[in-house]
Order: structure tokens, then sequence, then C-alpha cells
């Protein structure tokens, strides 16, 4: 192999007539790590109207280009640094979260707001409660008598007492003001009495309210995406949008995030979902700036599309593809819950698993339900993310996806698992059979890997969570994420979590489950370009792809694996267009 031939050019580049109109820039970079196998050295990228037009060793590059007498500019800002494909964090909720930074948080991690500056996370109870009473006493002075006073962030589990913290903990902290609190698991909200009482709860028999010994109700609801959700934003509590205002400034908060931590494309997972209903014009109108610095990919609520009756949702599904018209914007999969969360205790698994006693989590509809709504969108050639946590709910996702192409085999569509993590060697293999991707919640072994050992699933199962080297010995094409704004969006911190499996306590579940860096490289890029059928377009520096790198101050390497999660961004590149992060 020739020198030449090992920096590759888009083939219209260098041929007469230069088919573009923007600027060709050559950016300089210490190293480019294409993640592409057919360039295995590069240290320039060339870009033009959005597009990555060379890739390789600069020398050859500008020699090629002087040589066809092209006019280009090289761009020395990088000079010093390392460019990376763009990271793609492939299962979020954007505008939730980033409306959820209206309210406190409460954690126990450190989070990021959107100007860049640190929350620091709580770590005890009595801490908690110390905060708690500060922030209600501030509320209290500022806002209107009766007005809610809402938070974000908790988790029982995650504190140094995993008792449980709801109506009775609350009411110490106020009883006279109602208080919601929402999990940072997503699928639980907290409620103290006042808050209680506002919306009827305790008269109520509606699934998901968990009530003690004596039939009273424990502030503790099971409201992901449903009617105690809608019941509770009714009565005032933890509404995230209240007008288009509210709307616009959620989609941007959260973009500021994600490029902060070196994203380029955010998956929007729910799209349309009853949290936040007007979503897609605020999406709309950010993607239209210049200035908003990640792609998105929306992947609307199933049942938003089906509202209109049986039958109607692939008409739906293509009248929503045909509202956005840019290259920053598309819509996705359709989205579809199975179930709810391991750490909530709400998840469906396989014999009961949990580790504690605990009543099993339900699925969310009979597989009849599945197999009608699944049908429609498979035989219309839509792919389905499907929201499985627990190995129950993905033992329902198999059955029904091999039931379909069994009647119907189709190649041209990728049903995707989300979350996945208790999948066993079985259901994995069965996956590649059919054409079915998991898309890992890798995070949980950092955030909930002490908890899920000693609380929710036990010292064994916790090792197999999330199984990313059984992934990769089937052969599966996966990706990891997330699932912000459960964790903060940060795919270096996945690729970490992927090769350390470490806890926050230091502990490490299931080494034998560890990617090597590349492949957990591989993973934020490819992969989760993958998992939005968009590999073609992006996922590695190769001419022909969208111009979307992550800028890193040193290289991810074997070398640095235990420490990596830390290497600066310096920026992100959005078709050429330069956001500085640091």
């Amino acid at each position: 192999m020739s020198r030449f031939e090992k920096t590759a050019f888009l083939p219209e580049s260098l041929q007469p007539g230069l088919p573009y109109s923007d600027e060709l820039v050559v950016f300089v970079a210490r190293e480019v790590v294409t993640l592409d196998d057919a360039i295995p050295f590069a240290n320039a990228v060339a870009v033009q109207n959005g597009r990555i037009v060379a890739a390789g060793e600069r020398e050859l590059i500008e020699n090629a280009f002087k040589g066809k007498a092209f006019t280009y500019r090289v761009d020395n800002s990088f000079a010093d640094a390392v460019i990376y494909p763009g990271f793609i964090e492939a299962h979020m909720h954007p505008q939730i979260s980033g409306a959820l930074h209206r309210y406190e948080f409460i954690g126990r991690y450190d989070r990021h707001r959107p100007d860049g500056s640190m929350i620091t996370g709580i770590k005890t109870r009595a801490a908690l409660a110390a905060r708690l009473r500060e922030l209600v006493d501030a509320h209290r002075s500022t806002c209107s008598d009766g007005e809610w006073f809402n938070a974000w962030g908790l988790d029982p589990l995650v504190l140094d007492d995993r008792s449980l913290i709801a109506r009775d903990f609350l009411d110490q902290i106020a009883t006279d003001i109602p208080i919601a609190v929402q999990h940072m698991s997503a699928h639980l909200i907290a409620l103290n009495s006042k808050a209680i009482e506002l919306c009827g709860i305790e008269t109520l028999d509606l699934p998901g309210i968990r009530r003690d010994a004596n039939g009273r109700a424990t502030g503790e609801l099971a409201a992901s995406a449903g009617p105690l959700n809608d019941l509770v934003v009714s009565k005032g509590g933890l509404c995230l949008a209240r007008d288009e205002a509210d709307m616009d400034k959620a989609s941007w908060d959260i973009a500021k995030i994600a490029s902060l931590n070196g994203c380029t494309t955010i998956a929007e997972k729910g799209l349309l979902i009853g949290m936040i209903r007007p979503g897609l014009e605020a999406y709309i109108r950010a993607s239209q700036s210049e200035d908003y610095p990640v792609r998105l990919v929306l992947e609307p609520w199933f049942a938003a599309m089906i509202k209109d009756g049986p039958g109607t949702m692939r008409a739906s599904y293509q009248a929503l593809k045909q509202r956005v018209h840019n290259d920053r914007i598309s819509i996705g999969n359709l989205k579809l819950l199975l179930d709810g969360s391991i750490q909530g205790f709400s998840a469906n698994l396989l014999d009961n698993q949990y580790y504690n006693g605990n009543p099993n989590g339900n699925l969310q509809m009979p597989d009849e339900r599945a197999l009608e709504l699944f049908g429609e969108a498979h035989r219309s050639g839509i792919s389905c993310s499907v929201h499985t946590n627990g190995n129950g709910a993905t033992e329902q996702l198999l059955r029904v996806v091999e039931a379909l192409q069994a009647e119907y085999p189709r190649a041209d569509v990728y049903h995707s698992s989300e979350h996945c993590q208790l999948a066993t060697e079985e259901q994995l293999w069965r996956m590649k059979k059919v054409g079915l991707r998991p898309n890992f919640f890798i995070n949980h072994i950092h955030f909930w890997g002490d908890a899920h050992a000693a609380e929710t699933v036990g010292p064994h199962y916790v090792k197999r969570q999330n199984p990313l080297r059984s992934a990769m010995r089937h052969g599966l094409t996966f990706g990891i994420h997330s699932d912000d704004w459960v964790t903060e969006v940060n795919p270096l911190l996945s690729a970490w979590v992927a090769v350390n499996r470490r806890s926050a306590s230091d502990q490490v579940y299931g080494e034998d489950q560890c990617l090597t860096v590349d492949e957990a490289m591989r993973a934020i890029t490819l992969g989760n370009a993958a998992m939005l059928g968009q590999e073609h377009i992006k996922g590695s520096v190769t001419p022909g792809k969208l111009a979307d790198f992550t800028v890193l101050a040193e290289k991810v390497s074997e070398a640095n694996k235990e420490t990596f999660r830390d290497i600066p961004v310096l920026a992100t590149v959005l078709g050429g267009k330069i956001f500085k992060q640091r």
C-alpha cells in the first residue's frame, strides 16, 4: 500500500469543478482517531460544505489539493489536541432534562448546570433533609401561598440510609405547602401529605399508588408517563413547561450540557410524551439556528402516533417526518415502553429475580397488544425502540419480534431493546438471530451498582447487568447510553464505565463483561450511530460523512483506561462549525 492510499478522499473532491460552494478547511491535529480501519493513521481532516472530503496525513491531503489548484485554509485550532468522531448519545430525554433544571436538583451525584457550573451531590439522608428545609424556606419567601415546591434527582438507594423517602420524610420538611420530588430513575415521584391531599391520592384506586400495610398511601407513586403523573402535573406539581418560552429554554439548556460533554448528536426517546407535548416546535426552532450545538434525532412516543385510532400510525409518522427540513434534525424510531425500572422495583424480571423478596414489576401490556402495535410498525418498515429494563420485558419483546419476523420477514428494520440490563446469553443469541439491537444503560453499573448488589438483584445478577462483552461475542450491533435525565449525558463517562465497570464505591461488578478502550469508543460513536440508523453519515471520520467531531485534550488509550473519563473536552465541531467548550 502506498502512503497516498492511506489517506482517503471523497471521490468527487479531486475531480475538476469541485461540486461544493463553501470554503475548504483542513483541520490539523496531533492525531485524528478515525475509527475507520481503512485510514490507519490521520493527523488532518478536510471539510467542505459540512462534509468530510478527506482524512489522513496532512502532507498528502495538502499535496493533493495543491496538485489540483484548490484553494483551502489550514485550521490549527486543534494542533495540540486529538480529534474523534462526534460523540453520540442514543438514548435520553432532552427537553424533560432541560426543563427539570427549572427546579432544584437534590441528587446524590454531582451534575452540570446549563452554564457549565457544577451542582454538588447530596450523599446522606441528614444532608438531604437539611438542604430541603433550606430550599423550602427560600421557596416560601419568594413564592405565593400554596405554590408547589418541586425538586428532582432523588433516590434513597444511593444514600447512606436506603429506607423510604416519601410522605413521612417530606412531612418533616413541610405540611403547609405541597411538595413533589421526581426520582432520579424517572419512574417514581414522592409526595408529601399536602400534595397527596390536593391530588386525592388517598382515595384513588389506580395502579402505581404504593401503600403501607394499613392501606395508607406512602406518598411514593410509580408514575412514569401515566395517569398519576398527569394528575400531579394537573394540580401544579412538576409542571415542566408552561409555555413556548419554557420549551425553547429547555431545548437549549440540555443541548449546552450535551455539547459541554462532547456530544454532537443526541436522541430524544419519547417525542410528544405527555409530560411535554408541544416539544416538536421548540426542537424545530432550535435546529434552525446555526448556533444550536447538537443534531437531534427525535423518536416519537408510540401512543402519540395512534391517538387517532387503529391503523393511523403510518400516516401520522409520515406526516411527522415531513415537518423537519434540515440536517440538524430528523425523525427516528417509534418509542414504546414495556416495563419500569430495576431500582424502582417496577422492571419485569424473569422468575422474579429481585434479591430482597420484592414483588416483580408488571409488564405494561399483554403480548397480544404488543403484537398489534408492533405489527403495524414492522409491516410498514418503521423501526421501534422499546424500553425493556428487565429481562422479563426483554423476553416479551423477543417473543413479539420473533413472531413478526416469522410472519413478515424483513431486514430493513432495526428494532431495539432499550436499557436491556439483564439480558441472558440465550436472549442475546436470539437477538442476533432476529436482528434486534440492544442499547445498554451501562451507567447503572457506576451509579447504582452498589445498590443493585445489596438491594435489588443481588451480588450475582449485578455482575450480569449490561452484558457488553457477551454482546460482542454474539456479534450484536449495540450502543450504550445515559438516559439523561436519569444520569447526566456524558458519552466519555459511559465509555469509561463500559471499560472499568466500577461503582461509586470503586467495586468492580462483572469484570468478564468489560470492553476494551477501542470497543467502548466505538460504542459511543459507530455503535450509537447504528442504534439511530445513521451509521452511513455519522460515527467515524470517513470521507462523505458529516463533519462532526469531538476534540479531546489527549487520546483515550489502554494506558489511561482508569482515568480517561476526566479528559477535558476542548471543543465540538458540527458540520465544520467549531463550538469551544473550555
